[in-house]
């Protein structure tokens, strides 16, 4: 299976989600034709929640390919775009279920990619209410230089989750202690993680 370029994902956007879904999946038994892809669904008898989940995640899926390619280019018309599109595809998915945490922290990451930390911030936040063991959301709430209020919330998902190792809290509790200039502290942090 060959890779699709990127003005592929833009110019066959259902063509590139079946390819990828095929990768995640690991099968070629998927057809290439979403048309079939939902008569499977309906000759399965499936219900309309399972349409509604396969959506939502195709739809974070294609946003965060678009966040990816946003990110790869250099011409800032096209990444704004990119952006734009990206936003718009979460923006469907929330018009769904506003529920899923994923499609939060990816509009998080793409609100920092157009450098809204308030944006992203508010997603990071909306995505740890729905999920608050969301490493990446805790990261986001890092990456707004909030590292009072994402080392609280690092230290409890550790103590809620002590041996969760992928991605270990510890990093995020020592470079949280890091900035806020406890040396000492960070470094316990970074040993303990090196000892897992």
């Amino acid at each position: 299976m060959r890779s699709l370029p990127c003005e592929d994902l833009k110019s066959h956007p259902t063509l590139a989600i079946t390819r990828i879904t095929k990768r995640i999946f690991q099968t070629d038994e998927l057809p290439l034709n979403s048309e079939e892809m939902c008569n499977i669904l309906k000759e399965e008898n499936s219900q309309m929640t399972v349409y509604l989940r396969f959506a939502i995640r195709l739809n974070n899926l294609l946003a965060s390919l678009y966040y990816k390619l946003a990110k790869n280019t250099k011409n800032k018309s096209q990444k704004s775009e990119l952006l734009n599109e990206a936003i718009r595809q979460l923006n469907t998915v929330s018009s769904v279920s506003a529920q899923n945490p994923i499609t939060w922290v990816v509009k998080g990451f793409i609100y920092l990619g157009r450098n809204d930390p308030d944006a992203a911030y508010s997603a990071f936040k909306n995505a740890f209410g729905l999920a608050n063991h969301n490493i990446p959301a805790l990261f986001g709430m890092y990456l707004r230089q909030e590292y009072k209020e994402a080392l609280k919330l690092y230290q409890e998902i550790l103590r809620l989750k002590p041996d969760l190792s992928e991605p270990d809290p510890r990093v995020g509790i020592g470079l949280c202690f890091n900035k806020l200039q406890n040396f000492d502290e960070a470094i316990a942090a970074f040993d303990r993680a090196l000892e897992r």
